[in-house]
């Protein structure tokens, strides 16, 4: 059975959403209320912790609320997102994951403790950047240009 979309019933669709959306009738929850809490899944001082705490800092800025960052290695990140999957779905607790742990884990352990596909949503993601390799100076290895 498809569904028929007028223009007046997309029209008042539409006034009716914003309507009730409007900030002085008391319907909507702001967010941020509370600190957030970004898990990340690896341990402090490596690559995604140090990108976990700027993108924290950066959140805190913009939302004025206050942004901790919690460290939960082990397991390839199954320990954090096994957490974070266990925290109130209310938008308060992020994971700062590899995809290791959500596509990799598939394949590498038997059994996980979350579904990557059914209990987390993309929010954001994060570059990389550049992820160099390097060797020592007395090294016979000639640099790629």
């Amino acid at each position: 059975m498809a569904l028929k979309i007028t223009r007046r019933g997309f029209i008042a669709t539409g006034a009716a959403t914003i309507a009730f959306s409007h900030p002085d009738r008391g319907w909507t929850q702001t967010w941020p209320s509370k600190p957030i809490k970004i898990v990340c899944a690896f341990p402090a001082g490596g690559f995604t912790d140090t990108c976990a705490r700027v993108y924290g800092e950066y959140l805190s800025q913009k939302l004025s609320q206050p942004v901790i960052v919690e460290n939960r290695a082990g397991a390839s990140g199954t320990i954090g997102a096994a957490a974070v999957k266990q925290s109130p779905p209310d938008g308060y607790t992020l994971l700062a994951a590899i995809t290791v742990t959500l596509v990799q884990s598939r394949v590498l352990l038997k059994s996980l403790p979350y579904d990557p596909d059914k209990d987390f949503v993309l929010i954001s993601s994060m570059s990389a950047g550049h992820l160099p390799f390097v060797a020592g100076k007395a090294t016979s290895l000639t640099p790629l240009t």
